[in-house]
């Protein structure tokens, strides 16, 4: 696809730094480069730096300082004109340069804007272009090694190749069609059932690594919950090492989930503060209880929060039974205070031998040693059983490698019968194709892009 207009967007972090760096892709690249830059050169040679001067093109007083790179159509970033212009990090010569480019005929580019012109020019497909996204927002080196090869094709290839199989089936199946229509003849299905066999359970790995593969990108998701005001924002704040959840006496206080990002034993860990479990009271209280029953669902961990001051109660016995299924913990936060009940007493009335960590979560005293230290092991197991090998990170990915798997198996059960419909079975294999372009790109729709592209930032 060919751009008419040219982009132009900061392609660096907002603020203060050694290097902001500028980008424009368009046909008009060169000619709004040349229009700010001095002195020009006799010509710009592609992949060259040139140090020179953004100067106002009105006035001609200079701006600042800078390198720029030209880069050719076909051999980009995005296979469009490009150019690039390196000048001194800060909010106010970023700014101005990034005034000038525009002023030149250059529009802001849109977040995601250089990938999806890359996506769309056929450099990279798109779950290439996703892996761009997630290789920028990596928190630990396993989801960097996973983004890199999923960027080189790793992913892709397989893909491609599931495709092929498919449409080797196909070719085969509108053959013996044609056959059977014009001739009567009979055919063994056998040697196809195998292939589709062996396809269904390619398609099976793939969709049942997405477990590691999520964990990979967004990281563990843990969750605390327990009765109101026992000390979970206190908690939460520990962990952060600064106050994200505001914290009182007033039971309730936190109405809503409170989600944060840190990193935890070499991994990007989301630690969620939730709304207190109790009787609703009124119409937020029960939407609060609502939100924490869906974070509580979707958690790898569920800590749950009991204080040490406050007799255990059937509230409490209900919380843990709802989570025991689940990977969990049990804190009891408020240690330096006088205990209401002993650990023994607590083992009797949850009826077993739960491994209580214990710890102390207030503004003027924090000791939460045991629980990070509990956390990191987790973190540290979790991070042994990764495979290694290509993994589906994203859910868009799994939805359709789900449907490609309806669709093999309606097959094979099709062609189980006696009398197979073979016009069913290959529609249910063309299905089946289109899910799989649809994972690279090859099949989209502008609402799709819209939706993958808004999540990029602006200058990628």
């Amino acid at each position: 696809m060919v751009h008419s207009d040219t982009i132009a967007a900061v392609s660096t972090p907002v603020g203060e730094g050694g290097i902001s760096i500028l980008r424009l892709s368009g046909p008009h690249s060169q000619a709004i480069l040349e229009a700010l830059f001095s002195p020009l050169p006799d010509s710009f040679t592609p992949f060259h730096l040139y140090l020179g001067m953004i100067r106002e093109p009105e006035t001609g007083n200079p701006l600042d300082q800078v390198l720029v790179v030209r880069m050719e159509a076909g051999h980009s970033y995005t296979r469009e004109e490009m150019a690039e212009i390196h000048c001194h990090g800060g909010r106010l010569v970023t700014g101005e340069i990034l005034r000038l480019l525009l002023d030149q005929g250059a529009r802001l580019a849109e977040p995601g804007e250089f990938t999806r012109r890359a996506f769309l020019s056929g450099r990279i497909d798109l779950v290439q272009a996703e892996s761009v996204a997630d290789l920028i927002a990596a928190g630990n080196e396993q989801a960097v090694q996973a983004a890199i090869r999923q960027l080189a094709g790793g992913l892709s290839g397989q893909l491609i190749i599931l495709e092929q199989c498919l449409s080797r089936q196909l070719a085969a199946l509108e053959v013996e069609l044609d056959l059977l229509e014009e001739e009567g003849l009979s055919f063994s299905f056998q040697s196809m059932v195998d292939e589709l066999n062996v396809l269904q359970e390619q398609v099976k790995q793939l969709v049942s690594s997405y477990e590691e593969g999520r964990t990979l990108v967004d990281g563990l998701r843990v969750v605390m919950v327990g009765r109101p005001n026992v000390g979970k924002s206190s908690l939460l704040n520990a962990l952060l090492g600064r106050e994200r959840s505001i914290v009182t006496e007033i039971p309730g206080t936190t109405r809503d989930v409170v989600s944060e990002r840190l990193a935890l034993g070499g991994m990007t860990v989301e630690i969620a503060d939730t709304a207190g479990i109790c009787q609703p009271t009124d119409e937020v209280e029960r939407l609060g209880v609502a939100r924490t029953d869906e974070w509580m669902k979707m958690a790898d961990i569920v800590i749950m929060v009991m204080d040490n001051t406050r007799i255990p109660t059937a509230e409490d016995l209900l919380i843990y039974q709802r989570l025991i299924a689940q990977r969990h913990l049990v804190v009891v936060n408020k240690k330096d205070l006088p205990a209401a009940a002993g650990e023994k007493q607590l083992k009797e009335f949850f009826d077993g031998d739960i491994p209580f960590i214990y710890t102390t979560a207030r503004k003027d005293q924090v000791d939460i040693s045991e629980l990070k230290m509990k956390l990191r092991e987790i973190i540290e197991e979790d991070f042994k059983n990764f495979s290694g090998e290509q993994v589906v990170c994203h859910l868009r990915h799994k939805i359709l490698l789900e449907k490609v798997l309806g669709y093999l198996q309606h097959s094979l059960k099709l062609l189980s019968t006696s009398r197979p419909l073979l016009d069913m079975v290959a529609e249910e294999l063309q299905q089946a194709r289109l899910a799989l372009r649809e994972i690279t790109g090859q099949q989209w729709d502008g609402d799709l892009l819209d939706t993958i592209f808004a999540n990029f930032c602006v200058g990628k």
